[in-house]
């Protein structure tokens, strides 16, 4: 029954790991976009403080400030996207580690209880030799 409890604490354990992999992940991938928004936000600024007086540079600034934007609005997006997924992978992570720790704990009562019953079975045996012993030596 032991072995049973091990083994299926060894496969939560692979769990957690693998949600650790994924909470990983998707920091990295955070990471990365938050990356982005901060690239395309600086480049929208430095488009901001460049722009020219000439009405043709108007418009092309215009219309890049507005790519800009939409590019920078779609990397918003994104992030906030990754962010729901940080904490998805963070709430299946723990949750996980909960259910390793679970069954390790199970795993160890009965291993326990295990040993308890040997012992017991055991000293059973000896008490049993014991009386025999007593009883031959009385007779």
């Amino acid at each position: 029954m032991a072995t049973i409890f091990r083994r299926l604490h060894r496969l939560r354990k692979l769990e957690e790991r693998t949600a650790q992999v994924a909470l990983a992940d998707a920091h990295a991938h955070k990471q990365t976009c938050e990356a982005e928004v901060v690239q395309l936000q600086s480049a929208l600024d430095r488009s901001h403080r460049m722009a020219g007086s000439d009405v043709a540079l108007m418009l092309c600034h215009h219309r890049f400030s507005l790519d800009g934007e939409l590019q920078r609005r779609t990397a918003v997006r994104a992030l906030d996207e990754a962010v729901d997924t940080v904490q998805t992978a963070h709430g299946e992570m723990v949750h996980r580690a909960q259910q390793a720790r679970t069954v390790e704990l199970l795993a160890e009562a009965v291993e326990e209880e295990q040993r308890t019953e040997a012992r017991l079975s055991e000293q059973r045996m000896f008490d049993e030799v014991g009386t025999q012993r007593w009883l031959r030596r009385a007779s």
